[in-house]
């Protein structure tokens, strides 16, 4: 059992030995309630949501990148990088080829290009995501170094403001990305084989 008292939110962490599952609680926040509610919700708009949470939360616990506490992208966050990356991409995609085209897309697909759009394209000292309703990216009203992600449940609620090693993060998806676009994959070959390790350790094999 682990007290964070530094955190924005002083939360308990503890691992059920029986299950392995690591599991937060936290006092007088009625904030998991509503996520899990809009967690579920997204679910049945945008089932690739789910997939893409597995493969990316292992992703970053493997890289200690997981932790909001210390900077890193936790499960909430996560989630919400996620939802608006796909948001964004299906808007597009409707766009300029038509639900027709979209209905082809692959999961690897996603996550090839949910690695270009935070690795690459996102820029994080001009750029706010704005979660409630329908989402949308705007510009920040000044420009500033720090990532901003407004909260579904409130707006004036910066989730994204934590996670201050945000760059660091972003900076391994661009890693991931080109690795991905530009090796010669063998017939077969998962992508997922170089970015998580079934090992849990030594990634320095699958960063050659």
């Amino acid at each position: 059992m682990n007290i964070i008292a530094s955190a924005k939110v002083p939360i308990i962490k503890f691992v059920d030995i029986e299950h392995n599952f690591n599991i937060d609680i936290s006092f007088n926040k009625m904030d998991g309630l509503f996520q899990t509610r809009e967690v579920l919700k997204s679910f049945k708009i945008y089932p690739e949501i789910k997939p893409l949470v597995f493969v990316l939360k292992i992703y970053l616990r493997q890289r200690n990148m997981n932790e909001t506490y210390t900077g890193g992208v936790g499960s909430f966050l996560l989630f919400c990088l996620i939802l608006s990356f796909l948001r964004e991409f299906k808007r597009n995609m409707l766009e300029r080829r038509g639900i027709e085209e979209l209905k082809t897309i692959l999961l690897s697909e996603y996550l090839i290009k949910f690695l270009e759009f935070y690795g690459l394209n996102f820029d994080t000292v001009r750029k706010r995501i704005i979660m409630k309703d329908s989402g949308k990216i705007i510009e920040k009203n000044t420009k500033d170094s720090g990532f901003s992600l407004m909260s579904p449940q409130c707006d004036t609620h910066d989730i994204g403001s934590a996670a201050f090693r945000i760059k660091e993060i972003f900076n391994t998806f661009k890693n991931r990305y080109y690795f991905c676009t530009n090796y010669n994959f063998k017939p077969g070959e998962s992508i997922l084989k170089y970015l998580i390790n079934p090992s849990k350790y030594d990634f320095q094999v699958y960063m050659k």
